[in-house]
């Protein structure tokens, strides 16, 4: 992956990845402007979603995080002043979920790509502990803080740098930062772990399994408005409602999120709260407005089907692909839909200028290994044709 894109670059043309949660080895040799991943329940079509999150993100500690607790995988505990807390369960992010030292995950290009590697450690001890600023510019006394427990090794591109997985005054319970930062500003730390030296991540913005909250689509409209995308999102919205848009608008106050929605002006009706005109709608008008933050980056569509009627899957897969080569976007999605397999299909082969693939997604071996099977427009439409299972 570049450090920076290019218009019209595949950013991620194949995919490697071996020891992630729940995927030991998994090479996926070519990937399409917008790759449909299709499999049985548990294959790891949304880890193959979240290794791409992560190989964008450059290994950021919060994203790493965000994962896990995503899945719900954390301790409970008092912390010092007698709060509870969430430890987000970084083991479950190795193939096993029980890391021994020395144990690492690696996500990257299959050939000749930058390597993203996480790998459980030991903590880095010092010689000797001295002060040190955070990046956030707050001061530390000597021996304020300690790592405690294992540590993971971010290395990206030939650069390294530690992630506590969690820290504690001395003589304390364990205590958890919000937005952890590497151990990096001791005097003999390793070289070339400096977090200002670390690459930029690529866009990349997420949509579902669930339905996008209002404060979400709200921020979303915001970067939309009054540029060309308004003229998408309505024709979204028209297909999701079956009626013309007149307009659409965020209410509520910036200051207060949980309050703003999306409301929108059907054809010679009343303004409405988008959310009255069901989830597809809201699905489809939340894709529409996700390229413009993944814009030169990544949109990764987890279970793509949901609260789309399988009558709108080719023109919903039109749009997708439509908007994917407008804003650079290279997309991944997940179904289990055969509806939306074939509208994918269709679509795919009649886009002639973005390059949609479906992979298929089989347990391999019983060491955790997953095959990936390609299909090719054409190869596709011709299993959408005569019904040959790709799902």
């Amino acid at each position: 992956m570049p450090d920076g894109s290019t218009p019209n670059s595949m950013h991620l043309p194949s995919l490697s990845i071996r020891g992630f949660r729940g995927i030991n080895r998994l090479d996926v040799e070519r990937l399409g402007r917008v790759t449909l991943l299709a499999g049985r329940n548990g294959v790891g079509k949304t880890t193959v979603l979240e290794a791409v999150e992560l190989l964008a993100a450059r290994g950021d500690p919060p994203v790493l995080a965000d994962i896990v607790l995503r899945h719900e995988e954390h301790r409970l505990f008092t912390d010092s002043h007698g709060e509870a807390r969430e430890l987000p369960e970084y083991e479950s992010l190795f193939y096993g979920r029980e890391p021994k030292l020395g144990t690492e995950f690696t996500v990257a290009q299959c050939q000749d790509g930058a390597l993203l590697g996480v790998e459980y450690v030991l903590p880095f001890r010092p010689r000797e502990w001295r002060a040190f600023t955070a990046p956030d510019g707050t001061p530390f006394q000597p021996g304020a803080f300690l790592p405690v427990g294992p540590e993971l090794k971010i290395s990206f591109d030939g650069r390294t740098r530690r992630q506590p997985l969690f820290g504690g005054v001395v003589g304390e319970s364990p205590i958890v930062r919000e937005r952890p930062w590497p151990m990096t500003s001791f005097a003999d730390a390793p070289a070339g772990c400096d977090q200002a030296d670390w690459p930029d991540p690529l866009r990349c913005s997420r949509l579902g399994p669930d339905v996008p909250d209002s404060s979400t689509l709200a921020d979303q409209w915001d970067d939309v408005a009054l540029t060309p995308g308004e003229a998408q999102a309505s024709s979204a919205l028209q297909l999701a409602t079956g009626t013309d848009v007149e307009g659409v608008a965020a209410v509520g106050r910036r200051d207060q999120s949980r309050q703003r929605r999306i409301m929108i002006k059907p054809d010679r009706a009343d303004r409405v709260p988008l959310r009255s005109m069901g989830d597809g709608a809201v699905r489809i008008f939340g894709m529409s407005t996700s390229f413009v933050g993944a814009a030169d980056g990544f949109l990764l569509i987890d279970e793509a089907e949901n609260g789309i009627h399988h009558t709108l899957q080719r023109e919903y897969w039109e749009m997708v692909l439509c908007a994917a080569r407008e804003y650079n976007v290279q997309v991944l999605a997940t179904t289990h839909s055969w509806d939306c397999v074939a509208g994918f299909a269709q679509a795919a082969y009649d886009d002639e200028e973005s390059e949609g693939l479906a992979v298929r997604l089989e347990t391999d071996d019983e060491e955790g290994g997953v095959r990936a099977i390609e299909y090719s427009e054409r190869t596709l439409k011709v299993a959408a044709e005569q019904g040959i299972e790709v799902r």
